[in-house]
């Protein structure tokens, strides 16, 4: 699996030293959202499906610019699980992940072909709740405990001996405010009172191991992809590059 530069294994599990957040951004105009949109429906997949099958591509092409090999990318997509309007009540996230592996070879097929297997197996994966299935694995690790162990102690024994789930994240957060009721501008930003909400910067926390997060949403009309990268295992120029991959590949789909 793709391990990012700069990655420690050891006997007791990861050591990594105080974690960086660094964030690069590209953002897509309203026009070119809209293409994004339409080009998802001409294929008949979900936008993030498009987004998904882009961003393995750009991860074959980051490696290869490199002049690094791997024999299978890994990417982990965080994903709601909430199933009814009563959860959507409950302050905090109820979220899971769901994993998708890809090798260099399969980044290479026909454009229509990789994006239809993507899509095939994010939809079976909703099918048969599999994202519900890792909750409860989770769960079930959490609560085990051997004698007067710490409850904890399953989850802590499992992690050190895998502490490395994937290469990298991708989460998309849709249209940000959809449902929001206050005014906005004739471009779709939000009036907050006196003041206008103009600029979003998307982040969020990366998980252990992995070096770089594309946090996506859409804000006023406009697709914004942005890469939260560990800068020990990758510079801004590196980042930046990933991120241009990212958004080319994209565009190849529509």
């Amino acid at each position: 699996m793709l391990e990012p530069p700069g990655y420690v294994r050891s006997e007791r599990g990861p050591e990594f030293p105080e974690t960086f957040m660094h964030v690069a951004e590209h953002r897509f105009s309203p026009d070119e959202t809209r293409k994004i949109v339409a080009g998802a429906k001409t294929h008949r997949v979900t936008v993030n499906d498009l987004l998904t099958a882009a961003v393995f591509r750009a991860a074959d092409r980051w490696r290869k610019t490199r002049g690094e090999k791997s024999e299978v990318y890994r990417l982990a997509l965080p994903v709601n699980v909430r199933n009814s309007p009563e959860e959507y009540g409950v302050l905090g996230n109820v979220v899971s992940i769901l994993f998708l592996d890809r090798t260099p070879k399969s980044c290479e097929e026909n454009l229509q072909k990789f994006l239809a297997g993507i899509a095939a197996q994010t939809q079976k994966m909703k099918d048969t709740g599999r994202a519900r299935l890792l909750l409860r694995g989770v769960q079930g690790l959490h609560e085990l405990r051997w004698g007067k162990s710490h409850p904890r102690w399953g989850m802590e024994l499992y992690l050190r001996r895998q502490p490395a789930f994937a290469s990298f994240v991708l989460s998309n957060l849709g249209v940000l405010f959809a449902g929001s009721k206050l005014p906005r501008t004739s471009a779709g930003e939000l009036y907050v009172g006196d003041a206008i909400l103009e600029d979003i910067k998307l982040g969020a926390p990366r998980t252990i191991n992995v070096g770089i997060f594309f946090p996506v949403g859409t804000y006023a009309g406009q697709l914004r992809l942005s890469a939260n990268y560990d800068a020990r295992r990758m510079n801004r120029e590196e980042a930046d590059m990933w991120l241009r991959f990212f958004a080319e590949e994209i565009f190849k789909f529509l």
